[in-house]
């Protein structure tokens, strides 16, 4: 009602103006044509400032979205690395040793001596990323020398079924060489064989048995000469008795290191005839105290090792007893022993060993070990010195 009566008020006076004699008819026209022209181009830039709002409005939505697109890339890739670093943590193992060694001592020609080193330094890398397959490398730094120790892969799922294949480079199921020393058993010396072959584990309520095949050292005039062997073995255990003992039969006792490396230093391209290797090994423990033996032999004599005037026949034979305690509850261990060899002059080692260890944890995964043994060497008839040697050796071990 208010609207119109307003309207009606506004034409009466627009009607009473012109008709009172207003403003030429020419002057309202060009107003009225100015007034046109403005509301005109009001109406244009207005159009106009409301497509530049639709474009920036646009422009502001893509950015947002580009924004939007690279956090969920960000989080999207940092999820990938996090599941890449799960999948490292779960199927790949870690682990490793360290060995700073110093010591001092006396040898066979009583020459006095002392020395500090990093005696080993050892990375090992377990890959599972299946039941039935697994991988298994070892990386060691020892002698001034950077090695593949160890590399293989074992086919097979200890928990389905009692079997499992071995291949690659291994050390082969031949002897045992469990010691709570520093030092290598003079058994080890004489029978232990690493070398690139295949294997085949069997296990079932405390039986073992293994075979395995091997590239061995050549004969003479014989090319890829191919070694063998087999391994039994018992455990058993009734609380607090456990019992390990084994028996192991080699063709070629002369691929072990031992003989191996006095051969390579003599220049052999390789030995008359392959001498078969047999020993034998028990590990009891009770409770706290843990005694070992193990025996080593070659079968036959080596036409390339002299003794006495003749082909050697070497062997060794190891005896320890340990005791594991607490300190302080730091782990501690002490052990004894006494080792052996039979012509063995040819292979650089001591008729004769008295030895005792005693290892502590002094920090978590960190182990000093302080260790003594006395060397007697074979007489002067034999090929040796009849001499004595005596060294004190400290070892601080970090695993990992």
């Amino acid at each position: 009602m208010h609207y119109g009566t307003k309207k009606m008020t506004f034409l009466a006076a627009a009607a009473g103006f012109l008709l009172a004699g207003g403003p030429p008819v020419a002057a309202a026209d060009e107003d009225l044509t100015e007034l046109r022209r403005q509301m005109e181009q009001l109406v244009y830039q207005n159009q106009q400032l409301t497509k530049r709002m639709v474009e920036i409005e646009a422009e502001l939505r893509g950015a947002r979205a580009v924004a939007r697109a690279e956090q969920e890339s960000v989080a999207a890739g940092g999820a990938e690395g996090e599941d890449a670093a799960g999948q490292i943590g779960e199927y790949v193992t870690l682990s490793g040793t360290i060995e700073v060694e110093a010591a001092t001592g006396e040898d066979f020609s009583g020459e006095s001596f002392t020395d500090a080193s990093l005696a080993t330094a050892e990375i090992g890398l377990d890959v599972q990323m299946s039941e039935w397959a697994s991988g298994h490398m070892l990386i060691t730094y020892e002698d001034d020398a950077l090695t593949i120790d160890e590399a293989f892969v074992i086919l097979g799922d200890g928990e389905e079924m009692p079997a499992s294949l071995s291949a690659g480079l291994f050390y082969v199921p031949f002897g045992s060489f469990e010691t709570a020393m520093l030092q290598d058993p003079l058994t080890l010396e004489i029978g232990e064989i690493r070398a690139a072959g295949v294997g085949l584990d069997l296990g079932l309520a405390g039986l073992g048995a293994a075979v395995y095949a091997y590239k061995g050292m050549n004969e003479m005039d014989v090319a890829d000469t191919v070694g063998v062997g087999a391994r039994l073995s018992y455990e058993l255990e009734f609380d607090p008795v456990g019992i390990a003992a084994g028996m192991s039969w080699v063709s070629n006792i002369g691929d072990s290191g031992g003989i191996t490396g006095y051969l390579d230093e003599m220049g052999a391209e390789g030995i008359e005839d392959q001498v078969g290797g047999f020993g034998a090994d028990i590990m009891i423990t009770f409770g706290p105290v843990t005694m070992i033996g193990e025996y080593v032999q070659a079968l036959d004599s080596f036409a390339e090792l002299e003794f006495a005037g003749g082909a050697a026949e070497p062997k060794a034979w190891s005896l320890e007893a340990v005791y594991s305690t607490a300190f302080g509850e730091k782990d501690t261990t002490f052990a004894i022993g006494v080792q052996g060899t039979d012509e063995a002059t040819a292979l650089g080692l001591p008729e004769q060993r008295a030895i005792a260890a005693a290892s502590m944890m002094i920090l978590p995964a960190t182990t000093l070990t302080l260790e003594y043994y006395h060397d007697e060497d074979y007489g002067v008839d034999d090929g040796g010195t009849g001499e004595s040697a005596d060294v004190l050796t400290t070892q601080l071990r970090y695993e990992f």
